[in-house]
């Protein structure tokens, strides 16, 4: 609060300001990137790191992050509990997360130039790390601009939800993706091959696949 009233007084903020909408995140980012800021190097640290965290959304492992970040997991550990202390995000057994949705946005609004190759990045990462987990790679390569790659890994995950026999919620939205970047019919083929191989017909699957 003390950090809160300096930062109004300073930045000639009145109490009626618009907290609400975007204008109240990037009031919100301005107090969090000046509080970090006042710590020096260290702070810089902890700010980068968050920034990019914050590309992967609210939750993060710390071997996702290491991976974005190219930082061996040690060095992320001890960044992410300088900002536990500073109680921007809390730390769990298998993850850590932000402290309050509010943390997360305001990392979000701070300008960066490479937000778009960050998410393409973390598409690399994820296809390492999970690579069964097609949908989060499918909306970080939206966001990376790359909609004919995140094409191509939608059809991974209905092809996937074949297999497994079951009908997920996402899967008009996916199905529309793949259509618009023109791969139905490469779907279709593949589900029809997935049918037979599952009805033990393997000459018919190779004879479509052919």
């Amino acid at each position: 609060l003390q950090q809160l009233v300096s930062y109004l007084q300073v930045n000639g903020c009145e109490i009626t300001y618009d907290w609400t909408g975007q204008a109240g995140a990037e009031f919100m980012s301005g107090l969090v990137v000046s509080r970090l800021k006042a710590l020096g190097t260290a702070g810089d640290e902890i700010l980068d790191l968050l920034k990019t965290a914050s590309v992967i959304g609210t939750i993060f492992s710390d071997q996702e992050l290491a991976c974005l970040c190219d930082r061996e997991p040690r060095q992320v550990r001890r960044l992410l509990v300088a900002g536990e202390n500073l109680n921007l995000v809390r730390r769990g057994r298998q993850s850590s997360h932000f402290a309050h949705g509010i943390v997360h946005q305001s990392l979000q609004c701070v300008r960066s130039t490479n937000k778009e190759e960050q998410h393409g990045q973390f598409a690399s990462c994820l296809q390492r790390l999970r690579p069964g987990d097609y949908r989060s790679r499918v909306q970080h390569l939206l966001a990376a601009g790359e909609a004919e790659h995140a094409a191509a890994v939608a059809a991974c995950a209905l092809l996937q939800d074949t297999r497994n026999g079951v009908v997920s919620l996402d899967e008009t939205t996916l199905r529309a993706l793949v259509t618009a970047n023109g791969l139905m019919e490469m779907l279709d083929c593949l589900c029809r091959a997935q049918d037979r191989i599952q009805a033990y017909d393997f000459h018919g699957a190779i004879s479509l696949l052919s």
